[in-house]
């Protein structure tokens, strides 16, 4: 798709050449609003790799005198719920609004023309991420009509120095992820400790595995699942890069909820974190989370360095 605009923008889906352009536009993007660079050309490839998701209609880059000034995609439904995730990247601190209309106009008219395709019967929601210190994009979609839906937090500590040590039930085991049997179990464990969540999603074990452990920072031998009397029934998810250690998903399922499972893997995980070098923990966490979950992170050291606000939009299909 090409679509030459007034003002000398361009917008097109992206090819696979433009991978490493992608990347850098969303790394100067991080700088800008957080002091350093997250995102890499694996997190591009990555996200074109997800169930469903077609690049040429899904994704969008808008060019401006031959530099990428705007980059978004959009993914779903989220079933049950009719929701769409979305990313929503422009060149900082020049914020290109044309770019950006342009860019909502691609995602809203492509999650409109896939939710009639699907015949869902409800309307559908587009959802967006911006962080606090995203004010131009704050902007943007408030006066597009988006309205906040619920914040998530980043929360991070230091893994130098001493450490409170896991101090696990009696009859527990933990162990790493070494073959899909223990992939499986984690997969179970995560699904049912996360049903009553917002944003859950049940889906298939491939397509879940795809979403979550295709990944190259996927750490096996950083993940955990925990088992008592031979039944697992808590897991961590985990990834590494150079220097960071990052809790993708830790649950637990109900049943074996307060006995401080929870508490002890987090532990655990920042441990083994330590032992591989990593400096630093992470996660994100729901800031509304009904287990409190932030509650717990707080206790095991971990402080909130950045808040997403998910911004939402109903769109009509008529």
């Amino acid at each position: 798709m090409h679509e030459r605009v007034a003002s000398g923008l361009t917008i097109r889906a992206p090819r696979n050449e433009d991978v490493s352009s992608i990347a850098a536009l969303l790394a100067s993007v991080e700088i800008v609003l957080d002091g350093r660079a997250e995102s890499t050309k694996e997190d591009v490839r990555f996200f074109w790799s997800w169930p469903g998701f077609e690049v040429e209609r899904d994704a969008w880059i808008v060019e401006a005198e031959g530099s990428f000034v705007g980059y978004a995609w959009v993914w779903g439904p989220r079933l049950p719920q009719p929701d769409y995730d979305a990313r929503l990247s422009l060149r900082l601190p020049d914020f290109p609004t044309d770019a950006a209309h342009l860019l909502l106009d691609q995602m809203e008219d492509r999650v409109v023309e896939k939710s009639r395709a699907d015949d869902a019967g409800t309307l559908p929601r587009l959802a967006i991420p911006c962080t606090a210190a995203d004010l131009g994009k704050r902007d943007l979609l408030e006066a597009r009509g988006y309205r906040p839906v619920r914040t998530f937090f980043r929360m991070q500590r230091a893994l130098e120095g001493t450490s409170e040590r896991a101090a696990w039930p009696a009859e527990t085991s933990v162990g790493t992820i070494r073959d899909r049997a223990d992939e499986e179990d984690l997969y179970r464990v995560l699904i049912d400790s996360f049903a009553e969540h917002y944003g859950y999603m049940p889906e298939p074990f491939d397509e879940w595995r795809r979403r979550n452990l295709d990944h190259s920072e996927y750490a096996p031998t950083l993940s955990f699942v925990v088992r008592r009397g031979g039944e697992a029934v808590a897991g961590s998810l985990n990834y590494r890069s150079p220097d960071e250690g990052t809790v993708g998903m830790i649950g637990v399922r109900r049943p074996w909820r307060r006995l401080g499972l929870g508490r002890a893997l987090l532990l655990h995980s920042f441990d083994a974190f330590r032992s591989a070098g990593l400096l630093v923990a992470k996660l994100g966490v729901d800031s509304e989370n009904a287990d409190r979950a932030v509650a717990l992170y707080e206790s095991v050291g971990m402080s909130v360095t950045r808040r997403n606000t998910l911004y939402g939009r109903t769109l009509e299909t008529s």
